[in-house]
């Protein structure tokens, strides 16, 4: 497993390009800087920044602790920009959005694809998608047993992201839904990709090892080489991997390919001319989830890219729907 998660940048190669170099950082901004913001005062609670949660440097995340409330859950956010840029405070606006509605919130760093270096003995030389499920793991038990010193119990958790994020968000709450440290109740996806299929489908892969296309084989391959090497300091171990061994790789990391019906309920927000993360992997995930009969709410916004800026009433609804599933499963 752990060799697959060493070459799982095989077949992301084609979203992390785009994302990156497409201007995933900008846009993230973008979606930031449109959010309704929560008149955060210290009257409202307190925000205890940087704390540590393993031995990494960044193993590092933020809590906000609401003033006057006994919070009955822990809400979580997870960073975008393309598993290899981005920071906690991206999610800042979130954390304090919901810090006000009385729950404990919490923002976390990562240690990045291609960015970072591990700096600690984590059982994986370079950064990959299973080291950020393991660190993210960490940072629940580090904020659960923080939670505890100062006297809150938390019992229960949603957990969700922005973009990269949100991949990383869905991903846990499949593969961790009966072993987090909190249990999750349900989580929450703003244009966060769920199926790599989507990215790199099998007549791509097909294309590239088409003989008469030999130019364009190389080309796939070289960005299939090159984003593995930013996730592994490795090169593929064949030159010419099958479908069947691409396929099997785009599902140890496709969301939709890991929802069971034990998999948390789910707020999936996409925008309708997205460019980055087509409102597909949304669509998707949806489908996958009603077929596993977990509840879901999809919500496309039908103007806006991957920013989700050119919506406002849909923005509104997002919140009103959020605050729903925090009624209900907390």
């Amino acid at each position: 497993m752990k060799k697959a998660f060493k070459i799982i940048g095989a077949v992301v190669a084609f979203v992390a390009v785009i994302l990156f170099i497409g201007g995933d950082k900008l846009v993230q901004r973008l979606f930031v800087s449109m959010q309704p913001q929560a008149q955060w005062n210290t009257a409202e609670g307190e925000v205890l920044r940087d704390l540590s949660y393993g031995e990494g440097y960044r193993n590092t995340y933020d809590l906000y602790l609401p003033a006057n409330a006994k919070p009955k859950a822990l809400m979580l956010f997870i960073h975008g920009g393309s598993w290899r840029s981005g920071k906690k405070e991206d999610m800042a606006w979130a954390a304090e959005r919901y810090v006000g509605e009385g729950y404990i919130t919490a923002s976390i760093n990562y240690t990045r694809m291609h960015s970072d270096s591990m700096t600690y003995n984590s059982g994986y030389d370079y950064p990959c998608i299973q080291s950020m499920m393991t660190e993210i793991d960490a940072s629940i038990k580090a904020i659960k047993s923080k939670c505890q010193e100062l006297g809150f119990n938390v019992k229960q958790m949603a957990v969700g992201g922005y973009s990269a994020g949100a991949h990383l968000a869905m991903l846990y709450s499949s593969l961790y839904a009966q072993s987090s440290p909190i249990p999750i109740k349900f989580q929450i996806s703003w244009v966060g990709p769920s199926d790599f299929s989507l990215f790199f489908p099998e007549s791509a892969h097909a294309k590239a090892m088409d003989e008469s296309s030999a130019v364009e084989r190389d080309r796939i391959l070289e960005q299939m080489n090159q984003f593995v090497y930013g996730v592994s300091d490795d090169k593929l171990d064949s030159q010419q991997p099958t479908a069947d061994e691409i396929n099997a790789l785009k599902c140890v990391i496709s969301p939709v390919d890991n929802v069971d019906a034990k998999t948390p309920p789910a707020v999936l927000v996409y925008g309708g001319e997205d460019r980055l993360v087509d409102a597909a992997h949304g669509k998707k995930m949806s489908e996958v989830l009603n077929a596993n009969g977990v509840h879901n709410q999809l919500i496309i916004f039908p103007h806006s890219g991957h920013g989700l800026d050119s919506d406002p009433d849909y923005t509104v609804q997002v919140q009103q729907t959020i605050l729903e599933f925090c009624d209900k499963y907390f």
